[in-house]
């Protein structure tokens, strides 16, 4: 009678588990593709359609402000913007590695570094990552940017909850430009008060930044370091920007890296550019583009031509 009972049981759970894995990889995939915006930023990333020689990385501050159609339109070559809005410094290495397997390497890697970019983990939560956790190599990718709990990692639908599965039937994103999205709404003047701007790096996060960096020299990619722009507001309550130019300063000269600094545009106090301090709007990342493209030209960093 024990024996049956037992052979019912695992018969049941075993039977319950490949039912929940089924509708685990049918609600992933379906995921995936609907328009709920933290699963767009490695939707496309994960395609493997992107051909750019030249990639952008960093957090909201490129993803709003490196527009690549007028870089290509001025460069004449091929740009992609894979920065996703809170990124870190885990963040950026994660979506490196993944663009890198199904993805061709880029010639030319523009990161934005910036006051956040060390000093704590700020993605937005863990969802974003949940329908790519059928791909054990995405699991393995980004286990280090957060810790997810076994059962988020393993047991089928457990980490779905019913908010994520709302979201991901209601929320309509806007569509992303080769990864930039344009934002333009009244200059928000209290934004820059929410945010705390005081460079420190968090030496918990130091080794990942290298690591980083020495993955990109493996694959021969030219990295750039960028500063891109601010409000005067936002420069104003930066009390350490100088620290935090000193600190990238110092390892752009010992990497070899080419650092462009626009922190401070001939628009900086014009709010017609910008849609909150740190952010520029759709008007300010065209010019902004511009510049930085000719820049590029002038450098000759793009001379793999």
């Amino acid at each position: 009678m024990m024996r049956k009972f037992l052979s019912t049981v695992i018969l049941f759970s075993i039977s319950a588990y490949l039912i929940l894995a089924l509708l685990d990889v049918g609600y992933s995939r379906f995921a995936a593709k609907t328009n709920y915006r933290s699963y767009k930023y490695w939707t496309y990333l994960m395609e493997g359609t992107i051909e750019a020689d030249v990639l952008a990385m960093g957090s909201s501050r490129i993803v709003k402000h490196f527009d690549p159609i007028v870089f290509d339109s001025i460069t004449g070559v091929k740009s992609y913007n894979i920065g996703m809005d809170g990124a870190h410094i885990t963040d950026m290495l994660a979506r490196y590695n993944l663009f890198k397997q199904r993805n061709p390497l880029p010639k030319v890697a523009l990161v934005n570094i910036d006051y956040f970019t060390l000093t704590d983990n700020r993605t937005k939560g863990k969802s974003q990552f949940f329908p790519w956790f059928i791909y054990r190599r995405f699991r393995k990718a980004v286990s280090f940017v957060r810790p997810f709990s076994f059962g988020q990692l393993y047991i089928p639908m457990y980490r779905y909850d019913i908010e994520n599965f709302l979201r991901t039937l209601c929320e309509r994103g806007r569509p992303l430009e080769k990864g930039f999205d344009p934002i333009n709404h009244p200059f928000d003047e209290d934004a820059v008060n929410r945010s705390s701007l005081v460079f420190k790096a968090n030496p918990k996060f130091e080794p990942y930044l290298f690591q980083f960096l020495d993955i990109l020299e493996e694959d021969g990619v030219r990295v750039v370091f960028m500063f891109s722009p601010w409000h005067d507001d936002a420069i104003a309550k930066a009390k350490t920007l100088g620290q935090m130019r000193e600190y990238y300063s110092r390892i752009a000269g010992e990497r070899g890296i080419t650092l462009l600094d626009y922190t401070e545009m001939p628009f900086s106090s014009d709010t017609s550019y910008f849609f909150d301090a740190m952010h520029l709007n759709g008007r300010g990342a065209a010019v902004f583009t511009d510049s930085l493209a000719r820049d590029f030209k002038r450098l000759h960093i793009l001379d793999f031509q």
